[in-house]
């Protein structure tokens, strides 16, 4: 539940001023924009962050001078500014205590006392400001053992215990690496480190040899500092001295580095990577039994990543383009491209944008498990799929009652097989919603989708179209309680539906609560138009980094909206590149096998812990998929996932993989597939890594039986 309530601290302002810092009562216009972007480049961090401890963050730098503690105090009265959100700055230098005298709390009892003492002492080292939110927890009385201390188990119970409210967010200012120990102590309790690098400065053997031990034990995040033209007044990491002028920086945060941490991150960024990969194997082909062609297949792969974070552009774009050369008794070949790419456009004063959106791939067709492996293997039942999608988005604020966002979007999908029906689909989105904030909010959403299907070989033209309102109310009766309901109205035609023509009242029910420090539960039912929309998660926190997660969804889907949902975001800038060649299973099944609608009701037991040698993901997954086409048997899949990791020293890794899934088909019979893969890989230098692996494949049913083992070996570069 966190600290008690201590009397409050005025914070100095004519001090703030004199250390450079952010003035609460009148900010520096271009320092509170700096920090503003980094501020909203943590929360969109944190926010795709399944782990609580994300929460709490390590700020440190490879050398003194570097503006860590300048970054620290800022970030953490930006932050202030927003009353839903709470603050705790832990000054952990104790050498130093910088930011301790920065806020005027030098002197006062902090997170020495707090580690010595007893429970007694919460009520007199953590000190509450007048500006929101904002907890201090200073450096307190000097103490030589203060680095163990850190390292203790009672300084973990009191990260968890801060973290417990999922509004707090904890900030720890810590010495440098190369000049403390402090910084390696606390990144093992802590879920996030913020590295700062002085732009120009610092040494790039100094910056590896500081990341080296942080990557190992927690996940590390730079920040460029001091990169813009008026970084020239320096800020140092010792106290301000006695001058007329004051010390002061300008923070530019370039942005979060999402990527591996020992590239810097700028506003541009581009990364090129080239494989090579020789496979041995006794049935290339995947053919039934009777009929293998065992042989060796070369894949040779490019694949580039760019990255831009501008003030009016950003932009994410990821490719691959590889060959596949197999000689089993004829010679075969395969070439194979991918794209993945987002754009966004600020056209009017960040009010007025243009987001675009393009994903240029694969898809399997019919009843092709999904579970294929995607690197080596040649292509079967597959075919092209390209989507679009482009559209302007109006953002305005109406006085102070409630925000309006209008969209349109376009988005179109094409396939490569006179089988699939190609879909361009036209949405319309009108959304208000409240900004006064509190304890209850509203919302209210209009939708209008327009979705044509161009005629197959099978099938005429056809369309979809929807037109829905919403208005949705959350109320948080007891704190970590909130109710949600809602109301509407929906009218839909479908021509791929047996019950073409439907419309009628829409409603909603649902709540989210934290039962306890370690337990989320979020549950959420709807119906509209006759469609049943749910879904349900138990979320439990079994440790610092174990995580237990139990998931239910149930809704109406076709193979177009798949392909929508599927479309890249700017978000997704820090996911791995494409076509990566240590990808030991593809992703969860999300083929239809048809252009009609279906209804998916899917079940999901998640596991997931993170050590410091060790990752482990198991995943168990029940799904029944009743088609809307009669010409479909309806489906029942039933499957799990295990993925190992463990590190062997600092450049070895081992990786173990299993993936099984049994699909049952209605009147038709079933289908039983399972996979294994074991690799190891090893870092041969800081951009060429090995992978020497083994996978073996098992498929039978429906007059199929197919087994094939393969030998692959793997060389990776980057540029």
């Amino acid at each position: 539940t966190g600290p008690p309530r201590p009397p409050r601290h005025r914070l100095d302002r004519t001090r703030l001023r004199r250390w450079g810092l952010l003035v609460p009562d009148s900010p520096d216009p271009l320092l509170m924009e700096e920090i503003r972007q980094l501020r909203t480049a943590l929360w969109t961090d944190l926010g795709r962050a399944r782990d609580p401890m994300a929460r709490a963050v390590v700020v440190t730098s490879a050398r003194p001078g570097e503006g860590k503690t300048f970054l620290a105090v800022n970030l953490a009265l930006a932050l202030a500014l927003d009353p839903e959100v709470r603050v705790v700055l832990v000054d952990a230098d104790g050498v130093r205590r910088a930011a301790s005298d920065a806020l005027g709390l030098a002197e006062a009892p902090g997170l020495a006392e707090l580690l010595s003492g007893g429970p007694e002492q919460l009520p007199h080292v953590f000190h509450r400001t007048d500006l929101g939110q904002l907890l201090v927890l200073p450096a307190g009385r000097p103490d030589p053992t203060l680095t163990d201390r850190l390292a203790s188990r009672r300084m973990a119970r009191i990260l968890h215990a801060l973290i417990a409210d999922p509004a707090t967010l904890v900030l720890l200012d810590t010495p440098p690496v190369l000049a403390g120990s402090e910084a390696l102590a606390l990144a093992p309790h802590a879920g996030r480190v913020l590295f700062v690098v002085e732009a120009g400065r610092t040494p790039r053997a100094e910056i590896e040899q500081a990341l080296r031990p942080l990557v190992r034990v927690s996940e590390v995040r730079l920040v460029l500092n001091k990169a813009a033209p008026g970084a020239a007044r320096r800020y140092d990491y010792a106290p301000p001295r006695r001058r007329r002028w004051r010390l002061a920086t300008w923070c530019l945060a370039a942005g979060l580095a999402l990527a591996p941490a020992f590239s810097l991150e700028a506003r541009t960024r581009a990364e090129l990577r080239a494989t090579t990969t020789v496979a041995a194997g006794d049935n290339l082909e995947e053919s039934p039994a009777g009929d293998e062609r065992a042989g060796v297949l070369v894949h040779t792969g490019v694949s580039a990543r760019l990255q831009h974070l501008g003030q009016r552009l950003q932009l994410w774009l990821s490719g691959a383009v590889g060959e596949s050369v197999a000689w089993a008794d004829r010679r075969l070949a395969e070439m194979r491209g991918e794209l993945e790419g987002a754009l966004r456009l600020d056209l009017w004063q960040r009010r007025l944008g243009l987001d675009v959106a393009v994903a240029v791939g694969e898809e399997s067709l019919g009843e092709t498990s999904p579970l294929t492996a995607p690197d080596v293997g040649l292509a079967r039942g597959r075919t092209r799929r390209v989507t679009v999608a482009a559209g302007p988005e109006l953002r305005l604020r109406l006085a102070r009652l409630a925000a309006m966002e209008l969209a349109w979007r376009y988005t179109r999908t094409a396939y490569g097989d006179g089988r699939t029906a190609d879909v361009g689909t036209r949405e319309t989105r009108l959304r208000l919603a409240d900004r006064k904030g509190g304890r209850a909010d509203w919302s209210l959403v209009a939708v209008h989708s327009r979705s044509s299907l161009d005629p197959t070989r099978t099938a005429p033209a056809r369309r979809r179209e929807v037109l829905a309102v919403d208005a949705e109310g959350a109320i948080e009766l007891v704190d970590g309680w909130v109710v949600i309901l809602g109301a509407g109205w929906a009218d839909r035609r479908d021509d791929t539906r047996r019950d073409r023509f439907a419309r009628g009242p829409a409603f909603q029910a649902g709540v989210r609560a934290r039962l306890n420090r370690r337990v989320q539960l979020e549950l959420l039912y709807g119906v509209r138009a006759g469609d049943r929309d749910g879904r349900g998660e138990l979320a439990l926190a079994l440790g610092p980094r174990s995580q237990l997660a139990l998931r239910y969804r149930e809704r109406v889907l076709s193979r177009a909206t798949l392909a929508r949902e599927s479309l890249p975001t700017l978000e997704d800038a820090g996911s791995a590149p494409a076509a990566a060649p240590d990808s030991p299973i593809p992703l969860l099944p999300t083929v239809v096998g048809t252009d009609a609608s279906l209804t998916s009701r899917r079940g999901e037991l998640l596991l997931e812990r993170t050590g410091v040698r060790d990752r482990v993901r198991a995943l168990l997954f029940l799904e029944r998929r009743a088609f809307r086409d009669p010409l479909f048997a309806d489906q029942w899949r039933l499957g799990g996932e295990v993925r190992w990791q463990h590190r062997l020293n600092r450049r070895s890794e081992l990786e173990l993989a299993l993936a099984l899934e049994r699909l049952r088909f209605d009147g038709s019979g079933r289908r039983d597939e399972w996979r294994a893969r074991l690799a190891w890989l090893q870092q041969l230098s800081r951009r060429t890594r090995l992978a020497l692996g083994y996978e073996f494949g098992y498929r039978r049913g429906r007059g199929e039986d197919v087994t094939a083992n393969l030998l692959f070996l793997t060389l990776e570069r980057r540029f």
